[in-house]
């Protein structure tokens, strides 16, 4: 019988498990959308209840089997991926003894604050790769043991998204990838082991954290009860894949040095593959264990993304969203029409995207986001073009930060659900960063590396790069248009003083002191 694969892939809003076939192609896709927890115990908390991603993962999983008309023990082996830096306190059944802290959570800014002033942003960088930020989730660990004694006293293992999932379908105990443990403030990323010290002066004892293994590993198999849940045949390997970031630079198949992918997700990250760690003597960028075992990505994550095109719609665009359904249409198409008939520049209208605070290259949590140079002439059109503009300038950043550490980038593979065929933010991405851009076959590239890392870790591949060179295929490159970069020039270095100049001013931190102070 010919032999799939299968990925589970944990968003920050959905879970999707998707089946493909040993040439990458998509062969069906199931999806279940859930919700945040916001501020339940005070300003800044983000939280979910982790029971929904594993009833989740039950219903797409036999969803996806029943649409791919297939037989379950065609299935060669399950790779996990999902998002990153979000903790999720289980007992020893691998139950969830509280919800969920979300990766963008802010209320754990204290615990951040403690690691930056007792160890140092030097120390933690050195070690991990990492600036000291709340959202790496070590600081939720750290609230956990210091305020919450009742729920640290039944916790067997601080998991990530990618053991929870990998544990409820049966693997041997909580194993994760160097990738979802190199996102962290206690991972050693040279030794690929956690650290001892670190762990010790931030009060978190190692045996509360998963075992960190290769991506590409088999840590067990399906067992008879999650495959009576799933749909999953009893026996199925279980592979881990890895932080989604990673398991998608992986479906990109950006797997060389200098090779650069861009994900315009919920958030918006860069990943420049590299064969070895490469440190930014200014911590601007971060450096992480790629998914692919023994190479490293030098990474920038922008937190506001494709969210705040989100939020726009769901804010400001009622009419769309009715017409879009009478026209049975995303109501994004009449969104990205309404950017596409504006010019370079939004009219004068620009967008800072720090809606939950500002990371590479400004690291500051404090931030928010900002819209300069409204006038009574600026349109709803403009805002939306202004939003797209702003965040891949934000990212154009990043790219200018890594190249000047000597990382070479000649062409962008882009993934996402805002870089669709015909988005306006393929054109915008190219001439922004002065590169060509590649649209790839299969855009789930999160899932579809986790499910080349399931093959791998199955024997179907001897290994990622022979699963690249079968799965991975490139279907559209943009070529920038130059004239337009020119102009791109400008509006990069206004976008840099406006954010510099908030924060010289002291308006963002005493923005959060007020707020606190009203709340």
């Amino acid at each position: 019988m010919e032999k799939y694969l299968a990925a589970i892939d944990v968003g920050t809003t959905n879970l999707k498990t998707v089946i493909v076939d040993t040439a990458g192609n998509l062969v069906s896709k199931a999806s279940r959308e859930f919700s945040n927890i916001y501020n339940r115990l005070g300003p800044g908390w983000v939280e979910q209840d982790a029971g929904m991603w594993w009833q989740a993962a039950c219903q797409t999983s036999r969803q996806a089997l029943q649409t791919a008309g297939i037989n379950p023990t065609q299935i060669a082996g399950i790779g996990l991926t999902s998002i990153r830096q979000t903790i999720i306190p289980v007992d020893k059944n691998g139950d969830p003894v509280r919800n969920a802290i979300l990766w963008s959570v802010k209320a754990t800014y204290p615990q951040a604050d403690w690691i930056r002033e007792n160890i140092g942003p030097d120390e933690v960088y050195r070690i991990t790769g990492n600036t000291i930020d709340p959202l790496w989730g070590t600081p939720s660990i750290m609230h956990v043991i210091q305020n919450e004694p009742e729920v640290n006293a039944r916790t067997f293992k601080f998991a990530h998204v990618e053991d929870f999932i990998l544990h409820k379908l049966g693997a041997d105990d909580f194993c994760e990838s160097y990738s979802m443990a190199g996102c962290s403030l206690i991972f050693d990323l040279e030794k690929l082991q956690w650290n001892q010290d670190l762990c010790s002066r931030m009060g978190i004892p190692v045996e509360q954290l998963p075992r960190a293994v290769p991506s590409g590993t088999v840590v067990g198999r399906v067992c008879p009860k999650a495959a009576e849940a799933t749909g999953f045949a009893e026996g199925t390997a279980l592979v881990t894949g890895g932080g989604d970031i990673q398991c998608g630079t992986v479906g990109a198949g950006v797997i060389e040095a200098g090779e650069a992918f861009i994900v315009v997700g919920t958030a918006l990250n860069t990943e420049v593959c590299l064969d070895k760690p490469l440190f930014d003597p200014e911590k601007r960028a971060l450096v992480h264990p790629h998914s692919e075992p023994g190479k490293y990505v030098m990474e920038s994550t922008l937190l506001t993304g494709a969210n705040a095109y989100t939020w726009f719609r769901d804010t400001f665009c009622p009419v769309e969203s009715d017409a879009a359904k009478k026209l049975n249409i995303s109501p994004y198409e009449l969104i990205n029409s309404q950017v596409t008939s504006v010019p370079i520049g939004a009219n004068g209208l620009i967008f800072i995207p720090h809606f939950v605070g500002a990371t590479c290259p400004y690291w500051d949590d404090t931030a928010r986001g900002v819209f300069l140079g409204a006038t009574l002439a600026t349109t709803k059109a403009d805002f939306a073009r202004a939003i797209v503009e702003g965040a891949c300038l934000e990212m154009r950043k990043s790219l200018d930060i890594v190249q000047s550490l000597g990382a070479a980038v000649d062409q962008i593979r882009l993934s996402g659900g805002a870089c669709t065929e015909g988005s306006p933010w393929n054109r915008i991405q190219a001439d922004i960063y002065g590169k060509p851009v590649a649209l790839l076959k299969v855009g789930e590239t999160t899932a579809l590396g986790a499910a080349m890392l399931a093959g791998v870790g199955a024997g179907l591949f001897k290994d990622v790069p022979q699963a690249v060179a079968q799965m991975v295929k490139v279907v559209k490159t943009i070529e920038p248009n130059m004239e337009a970069h020119r102009k791109y020039e400008g509006l990069l270095e206004i976008h840099d003083a406006a954010y510099r100049a908030l924060s010289a001013g002291g308006v963002y931190k005493k923005l959060r002191t007020v707020t606190a102070e009203l709340s």
